[in-house]
This record gives structure tokens, C-alpha cells and sequence, in this order.
């Protein structure tokens, strides 16, 4: 009798341990933590500077830069360049929604980071305004056609286009309103105030007649420093 009840005992102990192994396989495996961050956990991206990757990006004119990258000063040429320059700055400028005085301040900002290159990024536009002014005359078929812009359409008028007005005014390009043909030499005038005060010009200010307040950066900050008369070159401060 008692070796029945151990029978009995041992086949009972021998179901609970294959039931208990059965529902052990049966159980879903832990996942593992792979110590990667969940997309919740995940920071916010930055352009690399600490600001967010939606801050807003200060108004830049890829216009200049294609001006700086084809016009050559003082070439064989440079003025068929030229022309070919001021097709493209046109059409921009018929073309562009950007306020003029937004694209005045931003051709400022360009113009002031050339530093040591200013000069001859003054000249390059002094090139193509040249050009784009006589591309507003009875002159732009034989001037397209010489420059090798024979299938360029004038879409254009015979009306300033105030976008490339704004580019010029920032670069001190406009002779005075009263009549006088003498055109200022921009790249002598820069030249006369480095030499004779050190500094180049920030930006100008029209301040109307032909008459351009120019400013410079003196320990950190923006100053006027001269006006200079657009039709003689002569300036004061």
C-alpha cells in the first residue's frame, strides 16, 4: 500500500514539473534593451550653429556670386562678359518678388564681406551696369548678338528695373540727377579713403541729388563717416 502512494506521489510531482516546463516555452521572451532612444527621446535637430533647423536665414543674392564667378576685370573680352552678365541680372530682376530694400541691405552685406576683394567686385559691377544700361537702349539686339546672346529674347523694356537699381545704389553706382555726365569712380574713392583713413565703406545711403552717405565699421559698429557727391567724386565729412 505505501509503495502505491509513493507511485501515486511521484507520478503527480512528475506532471506539475512537465506542466510547469510546458508554460515556461510557452511565454513571450523579455525583449532586450538596446540602449537605443525611442523616437519620443529623440532631441531636436540643429543647423549646427545652436539655433533650430527653422530659424529664419539672412536674404543672400546667388545673382552677385554668378557676377564675382564670370565677369574678369581688365581682359580680353571682359566686356562681352559683361553683357552676358547683365542678360542674367535682368532677367533677375524682371523676375524677382524680393523687396529693393532688402536687396540693397543684403548687396551691402556682400560687398562689405569681400573685404580684401571689394575693389574688384566694384569694378565687376561697374562692368555690368555699363552693360545692363545699354541693354535698356536701341543698342541690345547689336550688343546681344556681338556678346553671343543671338537667341536671347529682350523681354525686357527701356525702363531702370528697380531690383538692379537697388544692387547699384548699394554699390555707390549712379551718377548725381542734375545733368552732369561725370561718373564716380567708386574704386578710386575707396581706395582714397583706405589710403588716407584706413577704413573701406560698410554701406551707402542715397541721400538723394547724387549725394551718397557712406559708412564704415569702427570698433564693432556701423558709423557714418563721409558723404561723397556721386557727379565729381568729391566728399566731406
Amino acid at each position: 500500500m505505501k509503495n502505491l502512494k509513493k507511485i501515486a506521489t511521484a507520478r503527480l510531482l512528475a506532471a506539475i514539473l512537465l506542466l510547469a516546463v510546458c508554460m515556461a516555452g510557452c511565454a513571450a521572451p523579455a525583449e532586450p534593451n538596446s540602449g537605443v532612444p525611442s523616437e519620443t527621446d529623440a532631441p531636436a535637430e540643429s543647423d549646427g550653429s545652436g539655433a533650430p533647423a527653422d530659424a529664419p536665414q539672412a536674404l543672400t543674392l546667388p545673382i552677385l556670386d554668378e557676377i564675382d564667378a564670370d565677369v574678369a576685370v581688365g581682359t580680353a573680352g571682359s566686356s562681352l562678359l559683361a553683357v552676358q552678365a547683365a542678360v542674367k541680372l535682368l532677367d533677375w530682376g524682371v523676375n524677382t518678388g524680393l523687396d529693393t530694400d532688402e536687396i540693397g541691405t543684403a548687396a551691402s552685406a556682400w560687398l562689405s564681406a569681400k573685404n580684401d576683394d571689394r575693389t574688384e567686385c566694384l569694378q565687376k559691377l561697374e562692368l555690368v551696369d555699363e552693360a545692363y544700361q545699354k541693354l535698356l537702349t536701341d543698342e541690345a539686339r547689336e550688343l546681344l548678338d556681338d556678346a553671343g546672346c543671338a537667341d536671347v529674347e529682350i523681354t525686357w523694356g527701356s525702363e531702370p528695373v528697380e531690383p538692379v537699381e537697388a544692387i547699384m545704389r548699394s554699390a555707390g553706382l549712379r551718377d548725381a540727377d542734375s545733368g552732369d555726365d561725370a561718373a564716380w569712380d567708386v574704386a578710386g574713392f575707396e581706395k582714397s579713403l583706405l589710403e588716407n583713413y584706413g577704413v573701406t565703406p560698410h554701406h551707402y545711403e542715397d541721400l538723394g541729388d547724387g549725394v551718397y552717405q557712406v559708412y564704415v565699421e569702427i570698433d564693432g559698429e556701423i558709423v557714418p563717416f563721409v558723404a561723397v557727391d556721386s557727379a565729381t567724386g568729391d566728399y566731406h565729412g
